[in-house]
């Protein structure tokens, strides 16, 4: 029997999709390009809240500024490939588009999100890069909490390591971000 999929249906399904790729680690650290040795002494931390579901999933929750404005809940996804941000705030935020609409697939279906450039956002004292993130409409109940957003690794790529401390709720990096 065939089901017909409603957009928030399919919407919900990819978020759902992303948070389980969430690494269900006491600790992570992510390498790119070469390995680096990383002192505990010399990394840039933020506080981030790590939930944990009845289910044993576990998503962090990062609170970020942008441009002076927050703290808007984002999730840390270290396997989603890009990073979101929720229509209204984009918008409310005037955030600058930065391209046409673009049709994206996921295990949810299709759904078309608009890039728009964001610069001056921060976790903490962990400088976000200046990038394009794609802004589309989703329920904060998708996400988790009152989340409005996801930082992927498109974002966490630029600092080279990251480690995330599950137990201690913090996240460091060794350098700004690029």
């Amino acid at each position: 029997m065939w089901h017909t999929l409603t957009n928030s249906s399919r919407m919900a399904a990819l978020v759902g999709s992303m948070l389980v790729s969430l690494v269900l680690l006491t600790s992570c650290t992510i390498q790119t390009g070469q390995i680096e040795q990383v002192s505990s002494t010399n990394g840039i931390t933020a506080n981030v809240n790590v939930v944990s579901d009845p289910a044993g999933g576990v998503t962090i929750l990062a609170p970020v500024m942008i441009n002076g404005h927050g703290p808007f809940i984002f999730v840390v996804d270290t396997g989603a490939s890009v990073s979101l941000i929720d229509r209204h705030l984009a918008n409310t935020l005037n955030l600058t588009p930065s391209g046409p609409p673009q049709q994206v697939e996921g295990i949810g279906g299709a759904q078309t999100v608009y890039p728009v450039h964001i610069k001056g956002w921060t976790l903490g004292k962990i400088k976000l890069p200046d990038t394009t993130i794609d802004k589309s409409s989703f329920s904060s109940l998708q996400l988790g909490g009152n989340a409005v957003g996801l930082l992927g690794s498109d974002v966490w790529n630029t600092f080279g390591v990251v480690t995330i401390d599950y137990t201690g709720q913090t996240l460091t990096v060794y350098k700004q971000g690029s």
